[in-house]
């Protein structure tokens, strides 16, 4: 729960200054976080139906929405964006794992 808190401050923050690559890594990092807390807790299947209906915040939605960003990324730094990328591979595997199960 901290860990997913924190990136998503951090996207925040990184998107407020204008650093989108950035915002979009930590907002993947944070759906992977929520991913790995739903599963660890068990809590997986009554957070999906909580948060049809109050918001969107479990793993599924927030993975949905950072790959979407994903493509907003830009920079002069080519190695910023392999990281954009390879972060947006292991969102795109998680979130296949959570719409698998």
């Amino acid at each position: 729960e901290e860990a997913k808190k924190i990136h998503a401050l951090t996207s925040d923050i990184f998107d407020s200054i204008g650093d989108r690559s950035r915002s979009v890594i930590s907002l993947l990092d944070a759906g992977i976080d929520t991913a790995c807390q739903e599963i660890s807790t068990g809590m997986r299947a009554s957070t999906s139906e909580n948060n049809k209906k109050d918001g969107n915040d479990d793993a599924t939605s927030i993975l949905k929405k950072a790959v979407t960003y994903t493509t907003t990324a830009k920079s002069q730094d080519v190695a910023l964006l392999q990281r954009v990328v390879a972060k947006e591979g292991e969102g795109r595997i998680v979130l296949a794992a959570l719409e698998w199960g």
